[in-house]
């Protein structure tokens, strides 16, 4: 399983809105009776999240060989995401003492335009507010 988008097929381009569609869809199938004994349903977690918006995406579409985490001999698509008041969103600011996956579960959850610094595609930044 993995998370995408596709213009033409969703209401949004935004990984980030999949990402917060997917999470409060988890949530909302706990209020459910599980379908079959033994299976649980449990609100995805941020790690689980990250996976599918990531490398799951890329296993979904037979890419996990190219793209998907940072292994050696893949392509690089990254983004620099910071989560400091300079991006002025005061929902994702880090604070003292922040774990890496509490700022992640910020930026999913509350991040947008603004937290993103660059974009890299193919090992080639093309975009971003520190763009070189």
């Amino acid at each position: 399983m993995g998370l995408g988008t596709d213009v033409a097929g969703g209401s949004s381009p935004s990984i980030l809105t999949v990402i917060r569609d997917a999470n409060n869809a988890s949530k909302v199938l706990e209020f459910f009776p599980p379908p079959h004994p033994g299976f649980t349903l449990s609100p995805l977690s941020i790690e689980e999240l990250f996976y599918l918006a990531t490398l799951g995406g890329a296993e979904v579409c037979s890419f996990d060989h190219i793209v998907g985490n940072f292994m050696p001999h893949k392509e690089f698509d990254a983004l620099l995401v910071s989560v400091r008041p300079e991006t002025n969103n005061p929902d994702v600011w880090f604070k003292e003492n922040d774990k890496p996956e509490d700022m992640l579960e910020r930026f999913f959850l509350c991040g947008d335009d603004r937290n993103i610094r660059s974009v890299w595609v193919r090992g080639r930044q093309i975009g971003g507010v520190d763009k070189h």
